[in-house]
């Protein structure tokens, strides 16, 4: 996977030369046969942007062949197309070119514009639906991250191969819910506390499980992402008790994963995450729906841009695949809408998304069911 950082993003928004070429298209891991199928969808693309580069920017053969030459290259590289993901995201303009396989699908197209176009990479970038699992068994243990759309296996150091390679070192006694104590006089039996305490006759598997605990916490420290385990029942219940990483979901996918391959860990988990997600697009958009007769939201394309400019969105929704051609005049604060894409007019959702990459707000790139009733682009003020 090609990590899109925030460096990328602010390269990319920020490059002032024109045009901006922006290709997406969705591809194949280990496509085996369809390369071929690949690289000819990919040529197709090229083709695209070269008719609108002479037909809107006035390019003649010579000026379109020099700005195209990088990403035509791409073509003629079987490894490269051997080696993809769930989608391709290429971008190239004046003395740039550059591209990131992203492991979720895209909305297919070639832009032309002064502005990249940055919709499609955005729930790439903020992480709007990414995730970990940790399918967990008695026999192995492995930590994925995973999307809406994909999963990856993880290597994190001083993960335990096993119960049976835990260490020995692990003090039971250290962590207060599994902390003895007397009742009364000698000979009393001890009393332990925790939802899970009957594992204290099985010392190895709390070790188990705090080593495991340790170096996911400590791997994902920087993390805001949800975790989630696939295991069995009893597992669950003592990795809860013994969690330290604050972003770990109070659920699980109920089963023993030793034997399941990633798609079917993926499978499963998703149906447990896709809930949790759209929960929190729903907040937001009830928040919108609470405030739709107040100044606080808009879904008029004119008024978001001005806002964007001016760093007044604090959320902004856009659907999926959804555009509107025109321009902003900054001498004048005013925008005026087109019916097509050229030299002069450029999608007006991307820059508004721009902006307010630029200021700092969040932007949820949602399917059409999801979007408040009859909207294409909304947003929620900051003031």
């Amino acid at each position: 996977m090609d990590e899109i950082t925030e460096k990328d993003i602010q390269q990319l928004i920020n490059f002032e030369d024109q045009p901006c070429i922006s290709l997406y298209m969705n591809t194949r891991k280990d496509a085996g046969k369809e390369v071929e199928k690949m690289r000819i969808q990919y040529k197709n693309l090229l083709s695209k942007a070269e008719k609108i580069l002479k037909e809107k920017w006035n390019y003649d053969e010579r000026k379109t062949d020099k700005i195209l030459s990088e990403a035509q290259s791409l073509t003629g590289e079987r490894t490269f197309w051997q080696h993809q993901n769930r989608g391709l995201a290429v971008f190239l303009g004046p003395d740039f070119f550059t591209y990131y396989r992203i492991p979720r699908s895209v909305h297919e197209g070639a832009y032309v514009s002064r502005y990249f176009n940055i919709i499609d990479i955005i729930p790439e970038f903020q992480n709007k639906d990414r995730y970990y699992v940790l399918a967990l068994s008695r026999k192995q243990n492995q930590l994925y991250q995973a999307t809406r759309d994909s999963i990856e296996l993880l290597e994190i150091d001083d993960l335990p191969e096993s119960i049976d390679a835990v260490e020995s070192g692990v003090k039971i006694e250290d962590d207060p819910k599994y902390r003895s104590q007397s009742s009364g006089g000698s000979g009393q039996q001890a009393v332990f506390h925790g939802e899970s305490a009957g594992d204290v006759d099985h010392p190895e598997k709390i070790r188990y499980i705090k080593q495991i605990n340790n170096a996911i916490s400590k791997f994902l420290q920087k993390e805001q992402s949800p975790l989630i385990l696939m295991c069995v029942q009893d597992l669950f219940g003592l990795y809860r008790d013994l969690n330290t990483y604050p972003n770990f979901i109070d659920e699980f996918v109920k089963g023993n994963p030793d034997k399941l391959q990633p798609e079917e860990i993926h499978a499963g988990s998703w149906n447990k995450m896709k809930d949790f997600f759209q929960e929190q697009s729903r907040a937001i958009i009830e928040k919108y729906n609470n405030l739709i007769n107040s100044e606080k939201t808009s879904s008029e394309i004119k008024d978001i841009v001005s806002a964007a400019v001016f760093g007044k969105i604090d959320k902004l929704l856009i659907k999926k695949g959804a555009g509107q051609p025109g321009k902003y005049d900054s001498e004048k604060n005013e925008v005026f809408l087109s019916n097509e894409l050229n030299a002069d007019c450029y999608d007006l959702y991307n820059f508004s998304a721009i902006r307010c990459l630029n200021t700092g707000s969040e932007i949820h790139v949602l399917s059409e069911e999801m979007m408040p009733e009859n909207t294409e682009i909304a947003a929620l003020y900051r003031f």
